[in-house]
């Protein structure tokens, strides 16, 4: 799983509902939050990789609240579990269901996956979350989520029981549209992190421009994509956390911004191009589409 650029800026409050023991698939930065929330909230997280491997305990710095530490406690096949929750990269995701999937549906699938998997909820978390080398895991979130509307009927359950608040059920073409919203973000941090574009140069109306390219792209697949409701508000504050250095009040977003740009930009260009590699069945006109998009953003005028 890959963070997910959408700020929101009111956290998730107590949660005093029963315990339960919720299997998290995934080392990445968002199941490692996951993870976290679920354990202030009283839940028993058992977290291990994709592969089975323990976690290592890490600590926390979560916007607007005190800094903590997550300890992952490590789960097995025969572990108890009432839910299993999937934070893993789009390529990853069939996979992990088949090894790790629970056959009565209670498996949680946290990524922007513009096709649902069967017997699995798609859930999009709005949520920023990084590993940062000397801060350790960053964390914004509201914990808002979306499911799209061909998942499961018990998901708005599943998820009330583990605290998160469902914004709404959305249709493929909202879910596959906030995947390209994350994809744009990611075009622009890496022209800024190779020098190639300046922090003035960074706006609301750039980054929607690019996700208009981006959905053009996928003209021909198999699904329709659509700008998702609320992403104007979501690219206007993003465009100005890039646009400002990392604030000295410790401001969680910018420095997970930052975390990503840093040499060698190897992660960023990992995530961007899990999102360019679905396009290129398409035939030739997404060929170098990252290199495209990045053109076009480098080549915008200052606004």
């Amino acid at each position: 799983m890959r963070p997910i650029l959408v700020l929101m800026g009111q956290l998730m409050g107590s949660f005093h509902l029963s315990s339960l023991a919720v299997r998290i698939i995934g080392a990445g930065a968002v199941g490692m939050a996951c993870g976290y929330l679920l354990q202030r909230r009283g839940h028993k997280p058992l977290h291990v990789s994709m592969r089975g491997a323990p976690l290592r305990e890490l600590p926390v710095a979560m916007q607007g609240t005190a800094r903590g530490r997550y300890r992952p406690e490590a789960a097995t096949h025969a572990s108890p579990t009432d839910i299993t929750l999937f934070a893993v990269g789009p390529h990853e995701v069939a996979g992990a269901l088949a090894t790790w999937g629970q056959p009565d549906g209670r498996n949680l699938v946290f990524c922007a996956h513009p096709e649902p998997q069967e017997g699995a909820v798609m859930v999009f978390p709005q949520i920023s979350a990084e590993i940062c080398p000397m801060r350790g895991l960053g964390i914004v979130t509201s914990g808002a989520v979306e499911i799209c509307n061909k998942s499961q009927p018990h998901a708005p359950g599943l998820l009330l029981k583990l605290g998160f608040r469902l914004v709404r059920m959305v249709t493929r073409a909202h879910f596959a549209g906030r995947a390209l919203q994350t994809a744009a973000s990611y075009v622009v941090l890496l022209a800024l992190s190779r020098g190639e574009m300046t922090r003035d140069q960074v706006s609301q109306v750039l980054l929607i421009d690019i996700m208009r390219l981006l959905m053009e792209a996928m003209r021909g697949a198999e699904i329709a994509v659509q700008l998702p409701d609320g992403c104007s508000r979501a690219f206007a504050e993003l465009a100005l956390h890039i646009c400002a250095p990392t604030s000295a009040e410790n401001d969680v977003l910018s420095q997970n911004l930052e975390a990503l740009m840093a040499t060698p930009q190897r992660k960023l260009r990992g995530h961007l191009a899990l999102y360019e590699a679905p396009w290129r069945r398409h035939g030739p006109a997404s060929d170098g589409l990252a290199a495209r998009l990045i053109d076009f953003a480098t080549s915008k005028p200052v606004l």
